[in-house]
């Protein structure tokens, strides 16, 4: 199992595509793979930095397939797929084999507030290892990491702490649904 999640910046530009690898659904063998640049990134460099995933994302398919396992990788909502489907090799490699957990838990679940995964991950225990962690935050932090100075530093290992913390927060949500007996739909 794989869980899945971009990060972009303010440019709308994807900096960071982290990857949380396991096997099956032992999560003592859950590994936090990152994918990520801290330089100011034009369309080339965004592009190298995909295809640095798709190779990555690829390498984890050929091996399930010599161990004759199913690969899987979960993602929290379009996001991850409709902002990454103008990279063709990432589009090639996420075909057939995604699961959005966003659809999975609406699927069992009402929410009567948002379905955020910063609102449903701590109904399954899960906490962030950052403080303030959201999207607009982590656009700020990155900007830091870019400038430079001793901010930068911290501000970078922001960045990393909040993305493993959101690839982490589904494999709990993800455990917690099966926990309850939660159907998967059967989009993969």
């Amino acid at each position: 199992e794989v869980d899945f999640d971009i990060e972009w910046d303010t440019d709308g530009r994807i900096y960071q595509w982290g990857l949380r690898v396991r096997e099956g659904q032992d999560d003592a063998t859950a590994r936090y793979e990152p994918i990520v640049s801290f330089e100011v990134l034009d369309e080339r460099a965004e592009e190298a930095l995909a295809d640095v995933f798709a190779a990555r994302l690829n390498a984890l398919k050929d091996a399930a397939r010599q161990e004759k396992k199913i690969l899987l990788v979960f993602h929290w909502h379009h996001v991850e797929v409709s902002l990454t489907r103008k990279f063709d090799a990432v589009a090639a490699a996420l075909d057939g084999i995604t699961c959005d957990l966003y659809a999975w838990f609406n699927a069992n679940f009402f929410a009567r507030q948002s379905s955020s995964i910063k609102n449903v991950a701590p109904l399954f225990g899960f906490e962030w290892d950052v403080d303030d962690a959201g999207g607009r935050l982590s656009q700020l932090k990155i900007a830091q990491a870019r400038g430079g100075g001793p901010d930068a530093d911290e501000a970078r290992q922001w960045c990393l702490r909040y993305n493993e913390s959101d690839v982490a927060a589904q494999a709990a949500i993800r455990d917690g649904l099966r926990r309850l007996g939660s159907a998967r739909p059967s989009e993969v």
